[in-house]
């Protein structure tokens, strides 16, 4: 018997894991690739610097295509579904999160304070963590 799900439900986890002791998998599917986008087949990322100037000469992207990329994301739904708007999109992920996934582990009483924590901790990318400013918010 084989379940699948397109993304995890902390219930459903917990209670195939206590039943299915030593029989079930959980595998974790990524976001698309660039070179998956553009079906492109090429070796997967490595770190060589050489190696990613040279594969950005052979594609040709400019500033402005690589920040669509970064900004619409890599989730394979974007790129089936062209009418789906990014923003529709990123809040519905959001809010799902919010919804299904946190209030199944904790009780939230105010979801609206989940989401501003989470765009917090968002705007913090690429900062270090410093837990003691978040506890001062």
């Amino acid at each position: 018997m084989y379940i699948l799900t397109s993304s995890e439900s902390y219930n459903l986890i917990q209670g195939v894991t206590q039943l299915m002791a030593g029989r079930v998998a959980i595998i974790n599917v990524k976001p698309l690739s660039f070179n998956e986008i553009n079906n492109l087949n090429d070796k997967p990322f490595n770190l060589d610097l050489a190696a990613i100037r040279n594969k950005l000469n052979i594609i040709n992207i400019n500033k402005n295509e690589l920040f669509n990329y970064i900004y619409k994301g890599f989730y394979p739904s974007l790129y089936d579904n062209y009418n789906l708007k990014i923003e529709d999109f990123c809040a519905n992920y959001v809010s799902t999160y919010i919804d299904r996934d946190i209030s199944q582990i904790v009780n939230i009483n105010e979801k609206y304070k989940s989401q501003q924590f989470m765009e917090v901790l968002a705007s913090l990318t690429g900062e270090e963590l410093i837990v003691d400013n978040l506890a001062n918010l």
